[in-house]
């Protein structure tokens, strides 16, 4: 009986040891699952960080540029790929890139390049992706990011596809790959493993198991640290960049503040004394004022550029009027006669455009400047052809300066794009300049989707030339403006200075009252509220950075403030130090009717007010 009972339970035993050793690999096998899909959350995590960062490393109108082969620089990709490049190697990923779409084909922007693939071939950027996953097109026609494994040429990778839109509204998708063929190779051993010990000895398998689970414990808590350092550098560019924003802004302010009082004193003294020499060296100083306000400005607009906060604003303007006023300019500059300067321009140029003028200026009157500086005797031209005209609504248009100057050296040339590097740094120099000139131009010539070029021969000359597409316009939409109407009316005016610098101040008020204003002065926001409920004022001219309460605070008050709502439409108009990229259209959109940045000219200063008068400039506020 004993015997029966016995054998009946061994009977069991290979049934009860079979359902153990099935719940053990089921349980490995659940195990191993779990473990994976914990691996693949973590590894989701830092791919969706990683292709979240791509766009900080790129500028931020990279995608609306990268519409096609030429569309963008060898030296641009060559940066990009360097960062991106690095994104991947301190991340632990394969790959991380942005891909655009051009009338339904695919193309690699700003691509990871292996030392291999940059061998095989100079220019990775818009490279064709032929084998697109389907999972791609989706995420950018939807609009959603999507998370997929995938095999194409390159091997199988875990991938994220996020899709993103430009300032402009143009989509591309910011991608990050990581290879999987190591994870997927781990899968099929462990399976191996659990099934393999737990058949023939399950008690051996517990100590493979822990060891195995501490491993993979060890390898998470890896990616996890990868994660934070990798969301920590992401937070430190970030704000390093917003620093360096607020820096540029603060020195803006700091340097064009005294500036603006200097030129407006040296202004004043011009117009009262009549002494020849007093006025000699008055205009001598003003000749340095404005040579320090132009390092200034360029300086400033340098490092605007490097942190992608330059203004490129497209209006309406007057092509043939800027080449000519251009021209007259400069030949005024060269009284010594020894310099002939012309000006060849296409019949075919259109007069009305749309750009932005004052940045064209800018570039032109750099060139210029060069181009004279150096053309002791010879001549210096400007031409401008047209290249050709795109779909009826845009010009393709080169302008080149021409000098019959010194000339460079070839080895020179590249070095002359870069800030700071001039091509004579001996002591003995005969032209001074802080070496900033082509390095600017170039910088704005690529901020307005053009493309720069060079060329000299020593004791020959120079020609440096640029491209650019300018909007066609109507002469009919866009009137010449009129001469500023003179400040004096009907009656006398008053005008609320606000404004704490005291030479700018006195400057302005000086100015007013010449024009037979009533000018009146308030150092703060404060103050000036105050004197506005004390009496009424047709105009404010509004310093932004004031003490106590700044211009900001008080136009908030003033325009919305039920205690100042009898004076809550009185003009105001800004007049700041503060330039930089996207200050103008804040401090309309804060209640400002008009603006004028610092440094600022008596006929600058006379143009905005001749808007506020009756006169025929019409306010820029809607």
């Amino acid at each position: 009986m004993q015997i029966m009972q016995a054998d009946r339970s061994f009977q069991k035993y290979p049934v009860l040891y079979g359902l153990f050793i099935l719940v053990v690999v089921m349980l490995a096998v659940t195990w191993t699952v779990y473990e994976e899909r914990e691996q693949m959350a973590h590894i989701d995590m830092r791919l969706k960080t990683a292709a979240l960062s791509v766009k900080h490393m790129l500028a931020s109108d990279f995608h609306d540029r990268a519409t096609g082969p030429e569309t963008i620089s060898y030296e641009e990709e060559m940066k990009n790929r360097l960062r991106v490049n690095d994104l991947v190697r301190y991340s632990g990923l394969t790959y991380a890139y942005t891909v655009v779409s051009n009338h339904g084909e695919y193309f690699f922007a700003a691509p990871t390049v292996s030392p291999d693939e940059a061998a095989s071939r100079k220019r990775w950027y818009y490279y064709p992706y032929q084998d697109v996953p389907a999972s791609f097109v989706s995420a950018l026609r939807t609009g959603r990011a999507v998370f997929t494994t995938y095999t194409d040429q390159w091997g199988t990778f875990r991938s994220v596809v996020i899709p993103e839109t430009t300032r402009a509204g143009r989509a591309y998708l910011a991608c990050a790959d990581i290879d999987i063929s190591r994870i997927t190779d781990l899968r099929i051993k462990n399976f191996l493993i659990a099934a393999i010990i737990s058949a023939t000895l399950i008690l051996a398998s517990l100590p493979v198991q822990m060891l195995f689970r501490r491993s993979t414990r060890q390898h998470v808590q890896e990616l996890k640290k990868m994660n934070a350092e990798l969301t920590a550098a992401k937070e430190a560019a970030e704000a390093a960049t917003q620093a360096k924003s607020l820096f540029l802004a603060n020195m803006s302010h700091e340097f064009r503040t005294p500036l603006n009082g200097i030129a407006g004193v040296l202004q004043m003294l011009r117009l009262q004394i009549t002494n020849p020499t007093q006025k000699e060296l008055i205009g001598l100083a003003s000749q340095s004022c404005e040579r320090l306000s132009r390092l200034i400005s360029d300086l400033l607009d340098l490092a605007k550029i490097e942190a992608g906060k330059i203004d490129i604003i497209a209006r309406p303007f007057d092509l043939h009027e800027l080449l000519h006023n251009m021209t007259e300019q400069f030949t005024k500059l060269l009284d010594n006669g020894a310099v002939t300067l012309r000006l060849d321009m296409d019949s075919a140029i259109p007069r009305f455009v749309e750009g932005d003028a004052e940045r064209l200026h800018q570039v032109l009157a750099n060139l210029m400047s060069n181009a004279c500086k150096f053309t002791e005797a010879g001549s210096v031209t400007l031409s401008v052809r047209l290249m050709s005209i795109q779909d009826n609504t845009k010009a393709r248009v080169t302008f080149a300066v021409e000098d019959t100057g010194c000339g460079i050296a070839p080895e020179e040339l590249p070095l002359l794009l870069e800030p700071f590097t001039q091509a004579d740094l001996k002591f003995t120099r005969r032209h001074q300049g802080a070496g900033l000139g082509l390095a600017i131009c170039k910088s704005l010539v690529s901020e307005m989707g053009g493309s720069f070029a060079i060329e000299s021969k020593p004791g020959l000359g120079t020609t440096a030339s640029f491209t650019i597409l300018l909007t066609l316009s109507d002469r009919e939409e866009h009137p010449t403006r009129e001469t500023p109407a003179p400040l004096s009316g009907t009656g006398m005016r008053n005008v609320l200075i606000v404004e704490d610098d005291p030479v700018t101040q006195h400057v302005i008020q000086t100015f007013l009252m010449e024009q037979r204003w009533l000018a009146h002065t308030a150092a703060n926001g404060k103050d000036a509220l105050q004197a506005l409920l004390a009496k009424p004022f047709d105009l404010v001219l509004l310093d932004i950075q004031l003490p106590v309460m700044n211009g900001l605070e008080m136009l908030e008050k003033l325009r919305n403030d039920n205690k100042y709502q009898s004076v809550a439409r009185t003009p105001v108009v800004v007049v700041t130090a503060y330039a930089m990229k996207g200050d103008r259209e804040r401090f309309l959109k804060a209640g400002a009717d008009d603006y004028l940045s610092k440094p600022f000219s008596h006929n600058d200063l006379r143009e905005v007010l001749a808007r506020w008068t009756g006169g025929t400039h019409k306010p820029v506020r809607s």
